[in-house]
């Protein structure tokens, strides 16, 4: 037993350091010990299998964004064995899996796997983000305005809940700074203009007072304020020139038809 706490150790101070391969290969070797002491359906067991589904999904999530897909594919399918038997899991591996998919250009597959994990699991804020960004992938902006509400009212509870017990927000304020955002996307999208220059000001204030300086949502955040604040402001520029010059004909064929007529 001795050795297995040492082991476990070692990994969590692997993953604190961002070393999630060697934390993977090592969870590998442990998972050989706990099924010789302990059996294939101990609960020691399940815990190895559960620590290889995180690690798998970390890792795929890392190849994912650096392109590799093969890698990222071939680690989601072996999250996806593992998780069996496991909701949460299962419901975290089914986002991922839709990440891939979508970046695939493959919304349909995508789309079924965000179901599956909808049905698992109806309060993962990513379920709702990830929905909402493969619906506005094909069009579907009002499922997508939806979809991105919720993952808005799941997270703002969150945000609440560790806030009132003074826990450290820094992992999910960012998520909530992107919701905001994205909010504001699909409130554009569907016309709702000033709706939505309120929610990009609200996505830069709530990123501006709980992200770190330098954060690139920050950033990005801002940079996406900028410019929605820059095309209202031109929108209502051109609407009063147009506005004006529709009054300007007006007076021009109010004139033409008071002039006298000639003999």
């Amino acid at each position: 037993m001795a050795d297995i706490e040492e082991l476990d150790k070692v990994v969590s101070q692997l993953k604190a350091e961002g070393k999630y391969m060697e934390a993977l290969e090592l969870v590998e070797q442990g998972l050989i010990i706990r099924k010789e002491k302990f059996g294939e359906d101990s609960e020691e067991v399940h815990k190895s299998y559960r620590q290889l589904c995180e690690l798998c999904n970390i890792l795929a999530t890392f190849y994912l964004q650096r392109d590799d897909s093969y890698l990222a594919l071939d680690l989601l399918k072996r999250a996806e064995v593992l998780s069996e038997g496991d909701t949460h899991s299962q419901a975290i591996t089914f986002n991922n899996l839709s990440c891939y998919y979508r970046k695939a250009n493959k919304t349909k597959i995508a789309l079924k796997y965000l179901k599956n994990a909808l049905s698992l699991e109806q309060d993962i804020p990513n379920t709702h983000l990830n929905l909402c960004a493969v619906y506005s992938q094909i069009g579907r902006h009002d499922m997508a305005l939806s979809h991105v509400m919720q993952s808005v009212i799941i997270l703002q509870e969150n945000v609440m809940n560790l806030l009132e017990s003074d826990s450290d927000i820094k992992d999910i304020a960012p998520v909530l700074a992107v919701a905001y955002h994205n909010m504001a996307v699909e409130l554009e999208y569907l016309k709702r203009n000033s709706e939505a220059l309120g929610m990009y000001a609200k996505s830069v204030s709530f990123a501006d007072e709980y992200l770190a300086p330098g954060h690139p949502v920050m950033d990005n955040v801002k940079s996406a304020y900028e410019n929605a604040l820059k095309e209202s402001q031109e929108g209502k520029k051109k609407k009063k020139n147009k506005l004006k010059g529709k009054k300007g004909q007006n007076e021009s064929l109010l004139e033409e038809k008071s002039k006298p007529l000639d003999d």
